[in-house]
């Protein structure tokens, strides 16, 4: 049973970041906040609480000579780097919600 506990006790953390990008042309994009975040058993869930407006994600940019959402779609992308904490405590970017 001591494992069990131990496993429900560690952590996984994460380093990711959101993209929007137009769905025919993944070029045209924004990039979200960077994140860091160590999932916990009582932390299991965390995210981005809101994106751009739809009439943002409508507009055409200097950066962008289409609009990210486009007759209405668009596509979303999440790169993830999942990371083992092997610090002794789990505390390898510690929150200290828990």
């Amino acid at each position: 049973m001591e494992a069990l506990n131990d496993e429900l006790d560690s952590s996984v953390c994460g380093h990711f970041a959101f993209v929007s990008c137009n769905y025919e042309n993944e070029n045209i994009f924004k990039k979200y906040k960077v994140c860091n975040h160590a999932f916990t058993s009582k932390q299991q869930d965390w995210g981005y609480g809101e994106l751009d407006k739809e009439v943002e994600m409508k507009q055409i940019t200097r950066k962008n000579s289409r609009p990210i959402l486009e007759n209405n779609r668009v596509k979303f992308k999440l790169y993830i780097n999942v990371i083992k904490d092997n610090t002794e405590k789990g505390d390898l970017w510690n929150h200290d919600t828990d």
